[in-house]
């Protein structure tokens, strides 16, 4: 229905959506920068992790990061995967997990494979 006004639920739901969607968009392109341009492993991502989100942004505490860390050594697969993902999901919920999980996959099957032109 065209020109409809909406109820202030409406309307609080719609923002909460939109800005859900840009954090996850924004956590996805600072994992690809921490990614492409971080040499080292998963512990050169950590502290790049501890640097920004830590000691800059103070989203979360340094000991919020250890155990993040922690649970992420723990579990199967890519230590850094897992700690991105556990931070995705801590900051912005299940869309976050899934889109972190994905970007890093697909970056590392783009460096193993080549991408094409």
């Amino acid at each position: 229905m065209r020109g409809r006004m909406l109820y202030k639920d409406e309307a609080k739901g719609r923002n909460a959506s939109v800005k859900r969607a840009r954090q996850v968009l924004g956590l996805f392109f600072q994992f690809m920068k921490f990614g492409l341009f971080t040499f080292g492993g998963g512990w050169s991502i950590v502290a790049q992790m501890q640097k920004l989100y830590v000691e800059q942004e103070k989203v979360i505490t340094s000991e919020e990061l250890l155990d993040l860390t922690s649970v992420g050594r723990s579990l199967p697969g890519t230590m850094i995967g897992n700690v991105a993902m556990l931070y995705g999901y801590r900051v912005a919920g299940g869309a976050a997990l899934s889109e972190l999980y994905v970007r890093f996959r697909v970056q590392n099957a783009a460096v193993l494979h080549g991408i094409p032109e």
